[in-house]
């Protein structure tokens, strides 16, 4: 213990990360391969002539998924010096989770959502409290992807006038990319993408920004349930009054209409990071003495990395004051999802 702690000391741009899994296919992902994906898509595009669709931010869609687990992972407590384990007690399956739909446009607008119960037969007290607009249904495999677009997503697009031709992005699963969902969309002018395949942990905008701080709050509602309720069962319909409350929030609709900015903000960030790291204190220092200045003054050879990093830190300011712009644009909009 005394060896790192000197260890770590001696080297401050290391830290400690929690790893994260990664198949052998996912390893394999480059960036020459997303920007050719990319770039297929805009090749598509222009040959059909649909480059003003992509300059409306109200025709481009992500749908994603993702489950609400009724016994979230653990969390972090504090214990006594010596003892090896505290033990959380909790009233329902630690499996036992409900799927929530959700689609978005590059706007920010939230179509409402699907929830998905287990059950055989919905109870009428779960119907009867879902808001007016928004979509439940039953499945025993969680996918209802062909229902949801043809029952609510199509008749959302019309209610609010949205012009078609809309290009909807969902990730490669074939529940998403069924026969019958093809030829849906095809019928009603709606144009399927499946993001790359094993690369969705980067691309997919809900899954990058939405769900994360969705999740985080979702484990901090369960939380406190358990603890205003002296640790009874969690009731499956607790999830549609944190939902309402979740979105009734205009910073957390903004994640939606961010999702864009702040991943290529995160890119950025940490890229910026690890090069400070390589820099050095001293040299670091000497930059950022420099970088309000027009040209660099000190050793040349250090000219092309001090302009690169100036540019990187110039390019997340503009990105951090596009973040703000965005947030104050969406909180005059009305009725991004509705309550009721």
């Amino acid at each position: 213990q005394k060896w790192y702690k000197g260890f770590t000391a001696r080297h401050s741009e290391i830290s400690a990360r929690l790893t994260q899994n990664l198949t052998k296919c996912r390893s394999y992902l480059t960036e020459g391969k997303i920007r050719n994906w990319f770039q297929e898509i805009n090749d598509y595009l222009t040959a059909n002539h649909l480059e003003a669709v992509v300059k409306d931010s109200q025709r481009i869609y992500n749908a994603d998924k993702t489950a609400f687990f009724l016994a979230p992972r653990r969390m972090k407590c504090l214990i006594r010096k010596g003892d090896k384990t505290a033990y959380s007690f909790i009233g329902n399956d630690e499996k036992e989770c409900l799927t929530c739909l959700m689609i978005a446009n590059a706007s920010g607008d939230l179509p409402p959502p699907l929830i998905i119960y287990n059950y055989e037969r919905l109870p009428a007290h779960i119907i009867n409290m879902m808001p007016k607009k928004w979509a439940i249904g039953k499945s025993e495999s969680g996918w209802m992807t062909f229902e949801y677009v043809a029952n609510i997503f199509n008749p959302w697009l019309s209610e609010n006038e949205i012009p078609r031709l809309v290009l909807f992005f969902v990730d490669g699963h074939a529940s998403h990319l069924s026969m019958d969902l093809s030829n849906f969309c095809t019928e009603y002018q709606i144009i399927l993408f499946a993001l790359y395949s094993n690369a969705t942990y980067v691309l997919q905008p809900m899954d990058v920004t939405v769900f994360h701080p969705l999740k985080n709050a979702w484990k901090t509602g369960v939380h406190n349930y358990k603890l205003e309720n002296d640790d009874q069962k969690l009731k499956r319909e607790y999830l549609l009054h944190f939902l309402k409350r979740y979105f009734k929030d205009d910073k957390n609709k903004s994640d939606v209409v961010n999702a864009k900015p702040n991943l290529e903000f995160k890119i950025k960030n940490e890229f910026l990071e690890y090069l400070e790291a390589k820099l050095g204190n001293e040299k670091l220092s000497n930059f950022k003495l420099e970088e309000e200045a027009d040209d660099w003054s000190g050793v040349v050879k250090d000219t092309n990395l001090f302009m690169l990093w100036k540019n990187i830190r110039n390019k997340l300011k503009m990105l951090k004051e596009q973040t703000n712009l965005e947030v104050s644009k969406l909180q005059e909009k009305n009725g991004s999802l509705p309550d009721s």
